[in-house]
């Protein structure tokens, strides 16, 4: 075993500036195609309530929900009109999963992706901040070079070397996202002292049963090593990644407990698409010899190849010194394409790490850290490249609960929302709606938003009669270790009149 891997040795200008295996492109472009792809089908499902002038987000509560955000969905206003708009992204997922027109694709999945996220950011989550930085990436990255129909096309197969450097923008991007949620953590208390888990998993509205159940039934110490080891796998991650000493076998590790962390998180906490994107970033990290290995299993295989003869007329090639002059011309093009896409992405990362940095207080105040030009984070912010990574940082939140739909009818009372106590989704379209209930939490009771919310659900109900609504809150502050659960708060939000 080597001490120092040529292959991840970034002090090395070739590991920067040189080429690497598409393969690894290949696999994540599928995967993160097949992710936009649910995603899409979901949002046909939610395209009334949440993305139409029916709806609880009516266009005109734009500004006050992302003031300057532009989204292509102001122009469908009608429910029709917005399940067409997901029905086009879901083709052009389609398109993207197969590698047609790849760069094309790549670029109009970014624009879709911005679209939604920006016409309703109170149901965004972290998830889909990271899905809009891998996507913005994959528009510099040649995704198609490898199992694609592009690259059948143009007779490609096995093996085809591409340019590093946006391979490492876009690694270097997955290892942000844990440098940065960790730094924050460190900044709190909870994670500190090991009981982030336990005053986590007393969110309900971001955690599964089995949360509920580990809170009973698991020690308070194992609950805080647990704790200790998910921040430790988060610091340490880029360490094993990047590492140019003990490689493969450190990423290999890496990437195993990174599996292992998001794994968990799936299982525990209900958080939408986070811990699934990003496993599918993992993809770009995989060593290409890991596939070479799996090929022998026949568990990688590329599109078969069809060998077609065609006759070649013999032409006669330039050699020598001739040759070397012919040549002169594509390597200097090659070379100042090159050079101008490394600045260019430089420069996007600079800016990305900048804001991230901007995003926290207390960095912004330790390292001295200027202010952004206006103009370039409201550019940042408008395509979702504005990051923090304050995933349950630096401590987690300090309340929950839900909200309940009272329906007036002329001889009952009773929630519309829910027959049940605490309405809950786990999977499916619906399961944003604990993100977007934690944003309404915050809101102010004469927030617009509640007008809308109640507007919509009087119309839904108006053929069973309903005469009236209120919009009452469910609340309550999470208890630190050794502190009995406090009962829930009720509080009536908004009242409406369904009959006028």
């Amino acid at each position: 075993m080597k001490l120092i891997n040529r292959d991840y040795n970034f002090f090395n200008p070739a590991y920067w500036f040189g080429d690497v295996d598409a393969r690894p492109l290949g696999l994540f472009r599928i995967a993160f195609a097949a992710l936009m792809l649910k995603e899409a089908i979901y949002h046909i499902f939610v395209a009334e309530v949440w993305y139409s002038e029916a709806g609880m987000f009516p266009a005109r509560l734009l500004p006050r929900l992302a003031p300057n955000m532009p989204t292509l969905m102001t122009a469908m206003p009608d429910t029709w009109m917005a399940i067409v708009f997901f029905i086009f992204w879901a083709l052009v997922a389609v398109l993207l999963l197969i590698g047609w027109q790849t760069r094309v694709m790549t670029i109009l999945n970014m624009v879709f992706l911005v679209s939604v996220i920006n016409r309703n950011p109170l149901v965004a989550t972290g998830a889909d901040s990271v899905m809009q930085a891998f996507a913005f990436w994959s528009i510099f990255l040649p995704l198609g070079r490898s199992f694609s129909l592009d690259a059948r096309r143009r007779g490609e197969y096995g093996k085809v070397l591409v340019y590093a450097f946006p391979v490492r923008m876009f690694q270097i991007q997955i290892a942000l996202i844990y440098i940065f949620t960790t730094i924050f953590k460190l900044q709190g208390q909870t994670w500190a002292n090991g009981d982030a888990l336990y005053m986590a998993m007393q969110i309900r509205m971001h955690t599964f049963p089995l949360a509920e159940w580990l809170l009973t039934n698991l020690p308070l110490n194992m609950l805080r090593v647990l704790t200790y080891l998910a921040l430790l796998i988060e610091g340490a991650f880029a360490v094993l990644v990047f590492a140019p000493v003990f490689q493969p076998y450190l990423r290999a590790i890496g990437l195993v407990y990174g599996i292992l962390l998001h794994i968990g998180i799936a299982l525990v906490m209900n958080i939408p698409n986070f811990p699934l994107v990003m496993i599918i970033g993992y993809l770009m990290l995989i060593d290409p010899r890991w596939l070479d290995w799996l090929s022998r299993y026949e568990l990688v295989q590329q599109f078969p190849k069809r060998v077609v003869p065609v006759p070649v007329q013999p032409t006669k090639s330039p050699t020598g010194c001739a040759a070397m002059l012919a040549g002169i011309p594509a390597a200097m093009g090659k070379g100042a394409y090159r050079a101008l896409l490394a600045g260019i992405l430089l420069a996007a990362m600079f800016s990305i790490i900048w804001g991230n940095v901007l995003s926290n207080e207390r960095l912004v105040t330790r390292l001295h850290t200027p202010a952004m030009p206006r103009a370039l984070e409201e550019s940042m912010r408008a395509i979702g490249l504005w990051e923090s990574w304050a995933l349950f940082a630096p401590d987690p939140l300090t309340y929950e609960g839900w909200f309940g739909l009272n329906g007036i009818f002329p001889n009952t009372t009773y929630d519309v929302r829910s027959r049940v106590d605490r309405p809950r989704w786990y999977v499916g379209p619906q399961a944003r709606w604990g993100k977007l209930e934690e944003n309404l939490m915050t809101k102010s009771k004469d927030d617009p938003i509640f007008s809308a919310w109640a507007v919509y659900t009087c119309r839904q109900f108006r053929g069973s009669g309903i005469l009236g609504l209120e919009i009452v809150l469910y609340t309550r502050t999470t208890s630190p270790p050794g502190q009995p659960f406090l009962p829930y708060q009720t509080q009536i939000i908004h009242g409406a009149n369904c009959m006028g």
